[in-house]
């Protein structure tokens, strides 16, 4: 179109402009738009001048520069993963062996919430077990009732042959062991160990953290409550290995100095200074997500009958009566 037809388009015609006339001056200044710099035509519901000399914003390729979008926020970043550290033990028979161990603040210390506050801000539910979850512990309870009772006499040899079935499926599951001891501060020290490591591979992975000078002092591990010792020269646990102790998947176990001097909860624990250097906090448990919980509790809910909740009839739920098996052998005589 040529340029007499753009200068028509004046402020002064669209303040004269009828609103019959709107429509065919939009189809006008959209064949311009195709042939030259187009000029922003005002809305017809608009036809201010003032309205019309407002420039818009537009994303089309008319060459007007559109308003930059707002900048999304940012997801937000995980904490960083614990950084571990290793250690070396040289055994007097010549072999090493390597320990990856992380070392956690007392919850005190530790940025942010605690592990505590974050439980006590939990709802009651959380701690309430759900109808299922009470039906699933009563009929476990039943079934182990009618195993003891139900269950075949068996000889020793043929009960420690099903006991080395079951343990072996354990270490098949769970080849590796986490081992947290919690000091008197409440700092916690972490290792990995395989699952047949006996438990003095325990006593060694916190001997080699320990300080030099109080390298040499004996310390006891134990479990608490109730309190039970695991020393290391204890007859009853040579020779069993994590599995046998019931360590595996993960297990904590207090940490002490046989010399009470030593077991101040208002000291760091005697530990390396590369080990305290790397101290990180706690990870805090999982958000709390009822809807999952009730989700993962119905796909759980067992199927069973009213009879076997109850816990008769065994695993079928039906009992037949002697007499009536007699009585219909009876009668078909």
């Amino acid at each position: 179109m040529s340029e007499p037809a753009q200068e028509d388009v004046t402020l002064s015609s669209f303040s004269s402009m009828l609103p019959g006339d709107a429509e065919v001056e939009d189809e006008r200044m959209d064949e311009d738009a195709t042939e030259s710099t187009p000029l922003q035509a005002p809305d017809a519901t608009e036809p201010s001048p003032a309205a019309a000399a407002e420039p818009v914003a537009s994303t089309s390729t008319s060459g007007t520069t559109s308003a930059p979008a707002p900048a999304a926020s940012a997801p937000a970043t995980p904490p960083p993963a614990p950084t571990p550290i290793i250690l070396t033990t040289n055994f007097q028979n010549g072999t090493t062996r390597e320990w990856s161990l992380t070392y956690f603040h007392p919850p005190s210390r530790a940025t942010g919430p605690s592990a505590a506050a974050v439980l006590s801000s939990l709802p009651d539910s959380y701690f309430s077990p759900t109808p299922s979850e009470l039906q699933t512990a009563f009929a476990g309870q039943v079934r182990k009732r009618e195993e003891l009772v139900d269950r075949p006499l068996l000889t020793k040899a043929y009960r420690d042959k099903e006991a080395g079935g079951k343990m072996e499926e354990k270490r098949k599951r769970w080849p590796e062991t986490r081992i947290r001891i919690r000091f008197a501060d409440r700092s916690l020290l972490e290792g990995v160990l395989k699952s047949t490591d006996l438990l003095g591979a325990v006593y060694e992975m916190v001997k080699v953290a320990l300080h030099e000078d109080v390298r040499a002092k004996p310390f006891i591990l134990y479990q608490t409550p109730p309190k039970r010792e695991f020393k290391r020269a204890d007859p009853q646990f040579k020779g069993k290995s994590l599995l046998a102790l019931e360590f595996t998947p993960a297990a904590v176990l207090y940490f002490k100095f046989e010399d009470e001097d030593l077991n101040d909860p208002n000291k760091p624990p005697p530990l390396l200074a590369d080990v305290l250097g790397c101290a990180t906090p706690l990870p805090l448990p999982p958000a709390f997500d009822p809807t999952a919980a009730d989700d993962k509790a119905d796909q759980a809910k067992p199927r069973t009958t009213s009879s076997n909740k109850l816990g008769f009839g065994g695993s079928s739920g039906k009992v037949v009566p002697a007499w009536m098996k007699m009585g219909g052998k009876s009668g078909k005589k």
